[in-house]
């Protein structure tokens, strides 16, 4: 039999006891992390976020990156209070500003999330918040997705559009029509958002077109050209459409105004019928 002292007792049974406590304020920990939070002020935590590469960090926080169209970044987030590891936390929630921008894929721990690029030319925050169970603590990263140059812009052909064999677009509309018809800018490749053009037309009296592309008749039958100057976009980091310079006037359409069957009749000007208030009744 193994002859054990009256204190070596006594310490063993401290240490067991002290031990088994240290586990319940270890489970009670975890089971507030899940459930209610710690009750730690939000204010008093702390989230930096940093970039994984290869499931590697080097911890140097970042408040803002560069993300190519159609490419992926794993950023991660360390929570700390007074610059020690935070874990007491009831919940952490990821989100974006623009889901049609960024497309965010959160990890099963909450601590990492995948980013990617959805679209080009523009740019969103990535931004994650923690419930401490006494507030909550927010921080954003800005994920900018610079601009996919086009390497071919034109008017874009539709069924109301006539193409002849030297690739020369032309159009005819009804006159007197307010937003008559709306031309549309193609772009390739498809997901380049460098498409932004200064529309003209060379003769107003007949037709005019706005910013948008709509178009315009007055009452006034008639030729006009309609031109598109592509303005094209510089790659600028942080900045929602680029910075613009000079563009060149890359594409052009002839639209000719013709009157409606309608306009005739009441209007002998054009060469139609003349309405002399006569009824005309069937047979």
């Amino acid at each position: 039999m193994v002859n054990i002292k009256p204190r070596d007792l006594s310490v063993r049974n401290l240490l067991i006891f002290l031990c088994f406590q240290l586990m319940i304020i270890s489970c009670e920990k975890d089971v507030a992390s899940l459930e209610g939070g710690d009750g730690t002020p939000a204010e008093n935590i702390k989230i930096e976020y940093v970039v994984y590469k290869a499931g590697q960090t080097d911890n140097m926080p970042v408040s803002m990156i560069d993300l190519p169209y159609g490419e992926t970044v794993e950023l991660g987030i360390n929570i700390t209070r007074d610059n020690f590891p935070y874990t007491g936390y009831k919940s952490i929630v990821w989100g974006t500003s623009f889901p049609d921008v960024l497309e965010i894929t959160p990890s099963d721990d909450k601590y990492r999330c995948t980013v990617k690029a959805k679209k080009s030319g523009r740019n969103s925050n990535i931004g994650v918040s923690v419930d401490t169970g006494n507030g909550i603590k927010s921080a954003a990263c800005m994920v900018a997705v610079p601009v996919v140059p086009a390497e071919k812009v034109e008017i874009a052909v539709t069924d109301d559009i006539e193409v002849d064999e030297n690739g020369n677009k032309s159009l005819k509309l009804d006159f007197g029509r307010d937003k008559a018809y709306q031309l549309q800018i193609a772009v390739e490749p498809d997901y380049s958002t460098d498409n932004k053009v200064e529309w003209k037309s060379s003769n107003p009296d007949v037709a005019t077109i706005d910013k948008d592309g709509w178009i315009t008749t007055y009452n006034k039958a008639g030729e006009t050209v309609i031109t598109a100057k592509h303005i094209p976009a510089v790659v600028s980091r942080f900045s929602r459409s680029g910075e613009e310079h000079e563009g060149e006037t890359l594409m052009s359409i002839t639209l000719t105004v013709v009157p409606t069957i309608d306009s005739d009749l009441t209007d002998g000007e054009h060469g139609g019928f003349e309405n002399d208030g006569t009824e005309w009744k069937p047979d």
